[in-house]
């Protein structure tokens, strides 16, 4: 069974989160091992890492954020649904694998990459340089679900997928700019411009102060896990990839 359901890239709160994302998935698990399911893969995401015990996080420790965004309900609905279903596998014949793939991009965008696309579409200079950020593409994370299908991975195992790549906002605006054809009307001002202008963005958005700027240049790089040593699995493809087959019809 792959469990690839939940609520994300929206803003639910804690109850609703609590409800699909954690106790429907342990309802899955435990039906699937009441069913005589060998093995049950869960699609979680590297957000989980931001609810884990702080002091822990690395660059060189995978899954560890490195950034300090805060851990939201979706990132604590990830956690704790990772810890249920350890207890359920730890209590049944189930085979569990946790997957968290970094931010998956390829077909229509969502999220992060859909509010850069229509910060492109709209002919806005390319952002600060700055940030770090991992991805991982759709159908690289197709190739990799179908391999843990028969991968001797113990049960319980957690692994941390992204494409390798280090991805800036910068670095992004380019790449969109260029498929849709649409270059900025205008050249990067200087970061102290962008920074009082992302403040009176919070102001009129009525959120958290540091919430636009962190999200056009926070940090949200996390380590990621040798897949070809453990699962024989390797990442073929980039965002510059991705983009310009789409762009081409591809």
């Amino acid at each position: 069974v792959f469990h690839l359901a939940g609520l994300a890239h929206q803003r639910a709160g804690e109850a609703a989160c609590r409800a699909v994302n954690v106790d429907a998935t342990v309802q899955l698990a435990e039906a699937a091992a009441a069913a005589g399911v060998r093995r049950f893969v869960y699609l979680s995401s590297v957000k989980a890492a931001l609810a884990e015990a702080p002091g822990r996080a690395s660059d060189e420790t995978p899954g560890k954020a490195s950034g300090k965004a805060p851990a939201d309900a979706y990132a604590r609905s990830k956690a704790a649904a990772e810890t249920a279903l350890k207890e359920v596998a730890a209590r049944t014949d189930l085979e569990l694998l946790m997957l968290r793939p970094a931010l998956v991009y390829g077909g229509d965008a969502r999220g992060y990459l859909r509010w850069l696309q229509r910060w492109v579409q709209a002919r806005l200079p390319a952002p600060p340089p700055g940030g770090r950020r991992c991805m991982l593409a759709r159908d690289d994370l197709v190739r990799l679900l179908l391999a843990l299908r028969a991968s001797p991975l113990r049960s319980g195992t957690t692994l941390v997928a992204t494409d390798g790549e280090t991805y800036t906002a910068r670095r992004l605006h380019r790449v969109l700019s260029q498929a849709l054809e649409l270059p900025p009307l205008l050249p990067s001002p200087p970061a102290a411009l962008w920074r009082a202008a992302s403040r009176l963005a919070d102001i009129a958005a009525r959120v958290p102060a540091g919430a636009t700027w962190n999200r056009l240049q926070g940090d949200e790089y996390y380590a990621a896990d040798d897949l070809q040593a453990l699962c024989g699995f390797a990442p073929q493809l980039r965002f510059e990839d991705v983009v310009a087959g789409e762009a081409a019809g591809g």
